[in-house]
């Protein structure tokens, strides 16, 4: 009954925000982030016309997560292309996760009424329902982590580890890493774990299972044009360390360290699962099992926060979040026989463990709660401003050359041409920023070169590299009113090419009276006749 319980209200919550975002969008389903239409217009292209890439028109290697793309390409290519795929993927694998941790919970000792509190819990500071209604890989990801750490360090614990007892490992190692680069962490971790254990072979072989399907990808992409890594990853990833100061704060965490200062929610988590590491003093078989998942944990989030990002619409580090609550639970489980006893002697006791579990839950619970309450805000975001430029750019520039800076909608809506001016869909974007000779003048030059006609982007997102081209043209622009997810509250509109300028009047102008009511427009197509 309690995992009925579970999934019922899971699915009820993602339903929520469902019909909440629909009442925003006229209908329409809209993702809370441009994000998942890159992964939607790939699939869309690689299903269609055979191209792995943002546009039909070349190889671009711009989704972090090659597993969940090529997942959605064969449901377009099964069932045709649909907007509602995404979500019915994930609506799958969330209820897997949540039938995944009941599981985990039970087989900790918890009954079933403390497994359906600390399960909701854990969908509720998980923020699961919102990261349904993305439509990208993390409800995946939390799946096949989940999965994987607890069968990795159930290897751990084992005195004998037969070769079918890593077969499983090490393909999850494999899928994890291709689902999200991040799974790297996790990787290192259990094979870290299994190092500690003295299973020397085991660890080898998770390790280099986990690297052979990054490494197969890369190699692929490589030979198509592409970078090792997806543009993704390179573009939005902690640069590697150059100086010797660098150096150094890389050696001893130090970016890790202080955003353990930064992000509390995540400090919280790591003492509450070192405390209740240290006080259950693990030496069975079973808990020390639950020691090597929670050595994994604090691992991975100093993996994590040293090499990667958080934040982003509470999604990077919702898997980190999961498996911390997952470790305190087995944790706690473990010792709540001897808490019993005790706490029956000792009320103070009671209050004490009460307040501590208070705290440390108040804030991945807060985060949960606004992260619900903000998705339908993000959804109106990405219907006001990428999804119609989306639209726009479909109805009156099908078949040419724009440059943008936000590709997933337009790559998916618009049949144009790209050249992407943050560098996920254009390599030579991507190469010129990572070798720091992206400026005002190599954009200006690529956008003549490709016959780019019209722009539209965040100008501030140009400033560190020298601002908006001077022979751009400034035309319009739409804002949004309160801004949750977009990279900036209004989208430009220039006229790039000569005598562009006529065309996009005229075409903004026509396009105006669409645009939904809340969008604030400006500029001098508002005066054309």
């Amino acid at each position: 009954m309690s995992l009925a319980a579970g999934v019922t209200i899971y699915w009820i919550a993602v339903a929520v925000l469902v019909v909440s975002s629909l009442a925003r969008t006229d209908g329409v389903l809209v993702y809370p982030l441009d994000d998942a239409y890159v992964h939607m217009a790939m699939a869309k292209h690689a299903s269609q016309q055979g191209v792995w890439g943002v546009t039909a028109e070349r190889f671009a290697s711009a989704s972090s997560s090659p597993l969940w793309t090529g997942m959605l390409a064969v449901a377009y290519a099964v069932s045709g292309v649909r907007d509602l795929t995404p979500l019915l993927l994930n609506l799958v694998a969330g209820t897997a996760v949540v039938v995944s941790l009941h599981r985990v919970f039970m087989l900790a000792g918890l009954g079933p009424g403390l497994a359906l509190a600390m399960l909701l819990v854990t969908l509720v500071a998980g923020t699961l329902p919102t990261l349904t209604l993305l439509g990208m890989e993390h409800t995946l990801h939390i799946l096949v982590t989940l999965w994987f750490v607890v069968l990795g360090a159930r290897l751990m614990a084992q005195r004998e580890v037969t070769p079918a007892d890593v077969v499983p490992v090490a393909v999850l190692a494999g899928v994890l890493t291709l689902t999200r680069y991040e799974g790297l962490f996790a990787v290192a971790a259990v094979a870290g774990a299994l190092l500690l254990a003295r299973h020397w072979r085991t660890a080898s072989a998770v390790g280099l299972a986990g690297l052979a399907t990054v490494l197969a990808y890369g190699l692929w992409s490589q030979s198509q044009g592409g970078f090792l890594l997806p543009n993704s990853v390179l573009l939005k990833g902690v640069a590697p360390a150059t100086s010797l100061e660098s150096v150094v704060k890389t050696a001893v965490f130090w970016r890790a360290l202080t955003g353990l200062a930064t992000y509390t929610h995540l400090a919280f988590l790591v003492a509450a699962v070192l405390g209740l590491f240290v006080a259950s003093r693990p030496s069975s078989e079973r808990t020390r099992e639950h020691g090597a998942v929670a050595f994994a944990f604090v691992a991975c989030v100093l993996l994590h926060l040293q090499f990667a990002r958080v934040g982003w619409f509470y999604r990077y580090e919702a898997y980190l979040i999961v498996l911390g609550l997952v470790t305190v639970a087995m944790l706690g489980a473990a010792m709540v026989p001897r808490w019993r006893q005790d706490l029956r002697a000792a009320p103070v006791q009671l209050a004490a463990a009460v307040t501590l579990a208070a705290v440390v839950a108040f804030p991945l619970l807060w985060r949960g709660v606004t992260a619900f309450r903000q998705t339908p805000a993000a959804v109106s975001n990405i219907f006001e401003q990428p999804y119609q430029a989306g639209t726009f750019l479909r109805e009156y520039y099908p078949g040419r050359r724009v440059a943008v800076n936000d590709v997933g909608a337009v790559g998916y809506l618009a049949d144009v041409a790209l050249l992407d001016v943050w560098g996920l869909a254009s390599i030579e974007t991507a190469m010129l920023k990572r070798q720091g000779a992206f400026t005002t003048d190599a954009l200006e030059a690529m956008a003549r070169r490709d016959g780019v006609e019209v722009a539209v982007v965040y100008p501030t997102w140009l400033n560190e590299y020298g601002g908006v081209p001077p022979s751009w043209e400034r035309v319009g622009e739409w804002a949004v009113a309160d801004n949750v997810v977009l990279g900036e509250n209004q989208a430009v509109f220039y006229a790039v090419a000569p005598g562009a300028r006529e065309r996009l009047v005229a075409s903004l102008a026509a396009y105006a009276p669409r645009l939904p009511k809340r969008v604030i427009q400006r500029g001098a197509y508002l005066d054309a006749p």
